[in-house]
């Protein structure tokens, strides 16, 4: 039962399904996002998008350090299977999977702070952010990105350094969004998904 309600909440997380409490658990519709795509879709909400990065930026790098301080030996696994859950769905081609454990990632580390107000503060915060993980994730080059993010700040967490771990997940969450700004802005590669240097095509 908690291993179901935990995976519920993982999907919910990376915008799959919408729990309503007192109704049931239902599955979201490409519709809606609308019948554009998940890019045109990131364009037309660029405002929101950053600012749900900014807001993230003020939150995240102090759980990143409660993480690297109160972390068991089990929850620093429990980590290091979801970074080898994206990696392997990535290489399947899986892009739904990848989704959804990079939401998986960043849930544990909430939990991991076992601080009750945190986990519910956040926990909203990630359940409001599920379109924007599925269309930023769309772009060249930001699953890998994202699963070498998460190899630094577990790399912190293992080592047990709170600061580390906080500059690691600050430094994830900027790179994110300098990559999206950069797509939106036409100056991402689309086969390298590297930025390109300006004033080259």
């Amino acid at each position: 039962r908690v291993s179901l309600r935990e995976a519920l909440r993982a999907l919910e997380y990376a915008g799959y399904v919408a729990i309503i409490p007192g109704r049931g658990i239902y599955v979201r519709e490409a519709s809606e996002i609308g019948q554009r795509s998940l890019e045109e879709w990131l364009r037309q909400h660029d405002d929101l998008v950053q600012k749900i990065f900014e807001f993230r930026e003020l939150f995240e790098p102090g759980v990143a350090q409660l993480a690297a301080e109160r972390a068991s030996s089990e929850e620093i696994e429990q980590l290091a299977w979801s970074i080898a859950a994206m990696r392997a769905a990535w290489n399947d081609g899986d892009l739904d999977a990848a989704i959804a454990a990079d939401a998986e990632f960043h849930l544990l580390l909430v939990r991991i702070t076992r601080n009750d107000l945190i986990v519910r503060f956040l926990e909203q915060l990630l359940r409001a952010t599920g379109e924007e993980r599925r269309a930023s994730l769309n772009i060249p080059g930001q699953v890998e990105r994202a699963i070498a993010g998460h190899a630094a700040i577990l790399e912190a967490i293992r080592a047990r350094d709170p600061d580390r771990a906080g500059a690691a997940m600050r430094q994830h969450l900027r790179d994110a969004w300098r990559y999206i700004a950069a797509w939106l802005a036409g100056e991402l590669d689309p086969v390298s998904g590297e930025i390109r240097e300006s004033g080259s095509k």
